[in-house]
This record gives structure tokens, sequence and C-alpha cells, in this order.
């Protein structure tokens, strides 16, 4: 399969790529790793293909639109009965990430989709 990769800039933790190939359908989306909260799960440059959704489960990987910032990826830890999630690093380091310890709960309309898969990885 032919892919390419428009990174746009600005997006926080994570950059978004127009990704196009003949599987992917609109419920697939493309984003970059961009800055180590994530490790050592993801690195920077790491290339991931996430699905739409807004429905999570703890211990699933999600992107999420946060105000101010963009899309990050962060760890479900928790899911309230409303939905809302708690969301957490997994960098051991707790200073490298900015998650729920610092934001609270999350709407579960913040979430864009899950991560299914990294398909490239980044300079290591």
């Amino acid at each position: 399969m032919d892919y390419w990769h428009k990174s746009l800039t600005g997006l926080g933790g994570v950059r978004l790529s127009a990704w196009h190939a003949a599987a992917v359908t609109g419920s697939l989306f493309a984003v970059e790793v961009v800055g180590e909260s994530m490790s050592p799960t993801y690195s920077p440059g790491d290339w991931l293909l996430c699905r739409r959704t807004r429905k999570v489960r703890t211990a699933q990987l999600v992107v999420v639109q946060r105000q101010g910032v963009g899309l990050v990826i962060k760890r479900v830890e928790k899911v309230r009965s409303d939905g809302a999630v708690w969301l957490v690093g997994d960098n051991p380091d707790s200073t490298a990430s900015t998650d729920s310890r610092q934001w609270g709960w999350v709407s579960a309309s913040d979430v864009c989709g899950r991560v299914w898969l990294r398909y490239r990885r980044g300079e290591r």
C-alpha cells in the first residue's frame, strides 16, 4: 500500500496525520507521538493508528482533545459511571506527564479515539 503523511503542527502531545490507504475508512486516523509522557510504551516519532470512538475501558490508550493543548495520548486508569475518565501517562517519572493528576476527570466527549496499533517506530 502507498502511505503518505502530512503533519499538522501545534497540536500538543501528538501530530495529526493525513493518512491515506485503501483499507482505511473514516473511522481511523493516525497520530505521531510527540514528547515523553507515554514512554516506555511509545516514543517521540512513533506513528499510531487510532479508531474513532468515545467508548473506552480501563487500561486502554486513548487520544483526547484538551483545550489549550490539543490532542494528547494517555492511558485510561479509571472510568466513572457517567463516562468521565481518569487519564495518566505511562512514564514512571510523574513530572514527565501532564494528565488527570493536574486536570481531574476528563469528559468522555473529549475522547477522540482509541489507539489501535503502532505502525511506524520513531528514531531510537
